[in-house]
């Protein structure tokens, strides 16, 4: 490695990955699998709607597990629906929850961890918010300064309105 920086490595690396490897954007929205039911389908059709251009053909497969996920939330949230969250247990009179609650509660898990990572939910728009409020905040405070020293010919720059050293001063 020797001859080479660190930003001089990772180019190097990056020029050896070969084409049919590079990610890019989708192009357009991409059709609903036919592995998706009604809610998975619901949702990939929003999120192709709204996101696709956010997210690479690398990525597709994220999504669609998501979706996937989201049929068998429905699925389950169904199933106890109709037969409730108590089911007999191995004892007489005895009432245990029903094992499609705790895979419930295991999908909503996986979903919120999902959810973080597509960047999805109110947690991620507001922290989106307030990074694009801090950017703009800044360059609105740098295209004010701009225009001070610019009206002004430089004369209130405050860089050049710091006192000058003595030992400055000197030279």
């Amino acid at each position: 490695m020797s001859g080479y920086g660190k930003g001089a490595e990772r180019k190097r690396r990056a020029e050896l990955v070969p084409a049919s490897r590079q990610v890019a954007p989708l192009p357009a929205p991409l059709s609903v699998p036919d592995s998706l039911e009604e809610t998975g389908a619901l949702i990939w059709q929003t999120f192709m709607a709204e996101r696709f251009a956010t997210i690479t053909a690398a990525e597709v497969h994220v999504v669609e597990r998501y979706c996937e996920l989201q049929d068998r939330r429905a699925q389950l949230k169904d199933l106890l629906s109709v037969e409730g969250w108590g089911v007999p247990g191995s004892r007489t009179g005895m009432i245990v929850i029903h094992p499609a609650a705790q895979m419930l509660k295991a999908t909503e898990t996986e979903l919120r961890m999902m959810e973080s990572m597509l960047g999805l939910g109110p947690a991620f728009r507001a922290k989106l918010a307030i990074d694009l409020i801090a950017v703009e905040d800044g360059l609105d405070k740098i295209e004010r300064t701009r225009r001070q020293v610019s009206e002004s010919g430089g004369a209130q720059d405050p860089r050049l309105q710091e006192p000058i050293d003595a030992e400055v001063a000197d030279y």
